[in-house]
Formats: C-alpha cells, sequence, structure tokens
C-alpha cells in the first residue's frame, strides 16, 4: 500500500505517479497541504496544478513566501439543495437549533460534490460538538453529500471557523476540506452577499 510520505512524495511524482493516484492509495494525504509541500520539495515558489476528481478537473495554484503557503482552487459553480431543520441537523452534533445562524440556514450545497451546511452563531458551539456518527451517516447518504460542514462565520473580519464531519466515527474529521470551504464560501455569498 502507498503512502503519502512527504519526504518522498517529489520523488514519486517524478517517478510516475499522479497526486490523485497518491491520494486515492493513502489514508492521511490532503491534497491543498501535500501540494503546497511538493511545490515546496522542488523548489517552487509559484506553480499551479491541476487536480482530478468526480467534478472534473480543477487548477490548484500554489504561492510560497519563507514559511507561509497559499492555496486556492476554482471549483465548479455552486448548485444549491434543499434547507434542512437546524434541530434536527445540529442535533447531530449535540447542539440545540437554537445556536443556529438563522442567516445562513443549514442547507445542502455543492461546488462539485455536495456538503451539508450548517452554521452556528457562536464559534464558542464548535468546541461543544458531540458528533453522533451513525446519524450523520445517515444523513449524508440521504443527500449524497461527503461532509456535515459546522461553521462559525464571522462577517466583520471575513473568517470562519469550521468542523468537518464525515460518514463515520473511522473516517471523523477532515480538519482541512477545500470541497466544503467552496460550499461555504458560495452560501455566504449567496445569503449575505459577502464575497470575501
Amino acid at each position: 500500500q502507498l503512502r503519502a510520505d512527504r519526504s518522498a512524495l517529489a520523488t514519486l511524482i517524478d517517478a510516475g505517479f499522479s497526486l490523485d493516484t497518491l491520494a486515492s492509495a493513502a489514508e492521511h494525504f490532503d491534497p491543498s497541504k501535500d501540494r503546497a509541500e511538493l511545490a515546496r520539495l522542488r523548489g517552487e515558489s509559484q506553480v499551479t496544478y491541476v487536480q482530478r476528481t468526480a467534478a472534473g478537473e480543477q487548477a490548484v495554484d500554489v504561492e510560497l513566501d519563507g514559511l507561509h503557503a497559499s492555496v486556492s482552487m476554482l471549483q465548479e459553480p455552486p448548485t444549491y439543495g434543499p434547507e434542512l431543520d437546524p434541530d434536527d441537523v445540529l442535533g447531530l452534533v449535540g447542539l440545540d437549533g437554537s445556536e443556529a445562524d438563522l442567516s445562513l440556514p443549514c442547507q445542502v450545497v455543492s461546488t462539485g460534490v455536495p456538503q451539508v451546511v450548517a452554521c452556528v452563531r457562536d464559534a464558542a458551539a464548535l468546541r461543544r460538538v458531540l458528533p453522533d456518527y451513525d446519524r450523520i451517516g445517515r444523513l449524508l447518504e440521504q443527500h449524497d453529500a461527503i461532509v456535515l460542514y459546522l461553521a462559525a462565520v464571522d462577517q466583520e473580519t471575513g473568517t470562519a471557523r469550521a468542523r468537518s464531519f464525515m460518514r463515520s466515527a473511522e473516517m471523523g474529521e477532515d480538519p482541512a476540506t477545500g470541497s466544503a470551504v467552496g460550499p461555504l464560501c458560495a452560501h455566504v455569498a449567496a445569503r449575505l452577499g459577502v464575497e470575501r
């Protein structure tokens, strides 16, 4: 079984393995972080890679400046699925529907793959979650979604804090998922008119 050992990543790429092949074979592969690491290993300060996913091909731009890395990806145009009951969705992670950010209703949103986006008013709620993965898995399966993306959006600073829960306890959380950040940004833009 291939493992995405960052020290060997550049060698594997040079030997003909694609990042997408490595991603499907590795347990702990993070496309954004690993593309930044590949650029760092190759001494490239600015580079564009192409990522192949079920949604198609996306350009992934990497810029390195010392220890800081910036990775961005243009995703597919957003599509919006059903709005969901905040009591039902937030209850899956041990929160109450009253903690929902009503200006950003719970909704299925996709920029390539569907995600269940659920926003809360206060970032402190993100520290109190107790995920029920069996129920989360059923919700995600029902909407053909990849993750339940729980977020607290701060409109004043233009930032968000988020947690991303996958279908099972074994899969757990995805600490940095671009496939869910895109739908969150589209959701915020559509509902609040905020673009950055």
